[in-house]
């Protein structure tokens, strides 16, 4: 994993956050909580042209469902997985805006809650949570928002962390599921997998018309999320390490709570 210091980002940042500018001019204080908390949930390459409605065999030509043993597999992969390091780059298109915003960074978690996200460019942001609550930390300042208090946003945390951690009855009690595999190739094996999520939460739906992951063997690849207003994010993921062990240090550091400016 290399050093802490190597793999971790400063909170503090000199240039603006074009992001979160955007969105806190745009929308109200209970959107930008949405839109926060959703930069765990992101995009597919793939899907770029998607557009609501279509089935998702037209979108993916060469497709086939897999039965509910195949979705049982896969998720026993992700639950023994331990922790998890990814980079990602992710691509969010807002319809008021001609160009899509750009960020840089990188995602841990830690089985079964904690979840933290670095931004590293544009600007330095964090996101940490340990599934009761999260915090949000960027140039302006940090805030706490408790998971307890607010459906919405504690739905959004805990479905990236159920997927991670593997757990079915979770993820069936919050999603309509369908797996597909390229066809003739076992999914567990040698063939990229597509998870289409569809949440069942109305607070969730009002925003979010489906997610799409994509992955190989219990690595993710690409996550898409196409929200109600056409808006949608993309993002995608490498260097991804599985099976990793977070010593009480790195615990501390990736995962801290505490409103500082130590590196992470």
């Amino acid at each position: 994993m290399g050093t802490l210091a190597s793999e971790t980002h400063r909170t503090g940042a000199t240039q603006p956050d074009l992001k979160l500018d955007v969105l806190r001019k745009t929308i109200p204080a209970s959107g930008r909580v949405f839109v926060s908390v959703m930069r765990f949930l992101c995009a597919l390459v793939i899907f770029s042209s998607v557009t609501p409605g279509l089935a998702l065999t037209d979108e993916f030509e060469g497709t086939v469902s897999e039965s509910a043993d195949g979705l049982k597999d896969l998720m026993a992969l992700f639950a023994g997985s331990g922790g998890v390091r990814a980079e990602f780059s992710e691509s969010r298109y807002i319809s008021i805006l001609t160009e899509p915003i750009q960020t840089r960074g990188v995602l841990y978690f830690s089985p079964p809650d904690h979840l933290a996200r670095y931004t590293s460019q544009p600007d330095a942001s964090s996101i940490v949570t340990d599934g009761k609550q999260v915090t949000l930390r960027d140039r302006t300042g940090s805030k706490t928002i408790d998971l307890e208090s607010s459906e919405l946003a504690r739905e959004l945390v805990s479905s990236f962390a159920v997927l991670l951690r593997g757990d079915l009855a979770a993820l069936n009690a919050e999603y309509e599921v369908d797996l597909y595999s390229r066809k003739g190739q076992d999914p567990l094996l040698a063939s990229p997998w597509i998870l289409d999520l569809k949440p069942r939460s109305s607070e969730i739906s009002i925003f979010i018309e489906r997610t799409r992951v994509e992955g190989l063997k219990n690595k993710l690849t690409s996550m898409e999320t196409l929200e109600k207003n056409g808006d949608r994010t993309l993002m995608v993921f490498s260097a991804v390490e599985t099976g990793l062990e977070f010593d009480d240090e790195q615990l501390e550091h990736l995962f801290s709570f505490k409103d500082d400016d130590r590196a992470r």
